[in-house]
Formats: C-alpha cells, structure tokens, sequence
C-alpha cells in the first residue's frame, strides 16, 4: 500500500512537472509572439524577425509566427524570403489544430509577395529600357492581382515610351474596369492623349511631302 501511494504521488509530481514546463513553454512562446508583433508595427523590422524565430524555437508549428515572419518580409522587401516561409508553413503546421483558419493569410501573403516579385521586374527592366520584358512581367502581375492599379499604370506608361498610344489607352481602360475610375488614370491618359499625333498634324505632314 505504501509503495502504492509512492508511486502515485511521484507520477503525480511528474505530471505537474510537465503541465508546468508546457505552461512556461506557452509564456515564453507569447512573450517572443508579442515582442515580434510588437516590433512589427513599430517598424522595427530585424527586431521583429528575431523574435518570431525565437518563438518558432518553441513552436516551430505555429501558423501565427510563419504568418508574422512572412508579413515582415513583406515589410522588409524581401518577397522571395516571404514566399519561402510560406511554403515552410505548409510542411511544417498542416496538421496544426487552426491551420485552416489561417489558409485565407497565407493566400495573401503568397499573392502579395508574387505581385511584388512580378512589378518590381517590371519596373527594373523599364528602367533598363528593356521594354518587351517589362510588358510581360507588368501583365503577368495583372495575372495575379487585377484589382492593383500600378501595373495597368506602369505598363500603360511603357507602351507610351513606345509611343504605342493605342495600346497605352487600352491598359488604361482595362485598369479603370478592374479598378474603378481613379485620378491617377485621368492623369496619366491626358499625358498620352496630349503626346499622341493629332489626325490634322498627320494630314499636314502628308501634304508637305505631297
């Protein structure tokens, strides 16, 4: 009877030994959680990828932390790096109790840091003059997000640095479909508009080589 109860008492020690190392595991995850969330908002970016991987340490399955990492990425410019824990997410907490919950997060995050990817392409080979390119990669971030106005802007604009008017107008009447009429496409379509040769200037200039 007295060894019962010894063993007893010692496998109820260990349990509360375990509930209470779980419990200062969560305390320590919260803590690291919150400082990154913290640090996020106060743009404090590195601080903050310091302390989601500080809680990952704890709780390498939490859909939260890879959400927090990524978000910040995205804050930091660093779409690939974003992308790239999202996609650790999906290995590592797939089976985790609310991870469903989150897929909606990770949708966006993913959508974000690929139109990213994609516009900023663009906006590197515009600037290199590269234009052809350019017009694939602005099209390609329609692909992914058609609500963004940017990239009916930039790829309007490239095809006037083409002095392709026609199809300027056109990306901007499909922006303003997508979009909604914004002063920005108003603006933009006055400068192609006033650029554009008018047909009386095109009659003028055949007539003087008539």
């Amino acid at each position: 009877m007295k060894r019962f109860i010894i063993i007893a008492l010692s496998f109820l020690i260990t349990i509360n030994l375990i509930a209470c190392s779980q419990n200062k595991k969560k305390i320590e995850f919260q803590k690291h959680y919150d400082l990154g969330i913290q640090y996020q908002s106060e743009e404090k970016y590195e601080d903050a990828l310091l302390a989601f991987n500080e809680a990952l340490e704890i709780d390498p399955k939490s859909p939260d932390v890879y959400i927090g990492l990524a978000e910040t990425y995205l804050c930091l410019g660093e779409y690939d790096k974003a992308l790239d824990t999202i996609e650790q997410a999906s290995l590592s907490c797939n089976d985790y109790e609310n991870y469903e919950d989150k897929t909606t997060d990770f949708d966006d995050i993913k959508k974000e840091a690929k139109w990213n990817v994609s516009y900023e392409n663009g906006i590197k080979c515009k600037s290199n003059e590269d234009y052809d390119n350019a017009i694939i990669a602005f099209e390609k971030s329609i692909e992914i997000d058609e609500k963004n106005q940017n990239s009916y802007l930039a790829l309007a604009d490239t095809y006037l640095q083409l002095e392709d008017y026609d199809s300027a107008l056109e990306a901007i009447s499909k922006g303003r479909e997508a979009c909604g009429n914004m002063t920005n496409f108003d603006v933009l379509e006055d400068t192609i508009i006033e650029v554009m040769p008018k047909p009386s200037e095109g009659l003028e200039y055949v007539s003087n080589n008539d």
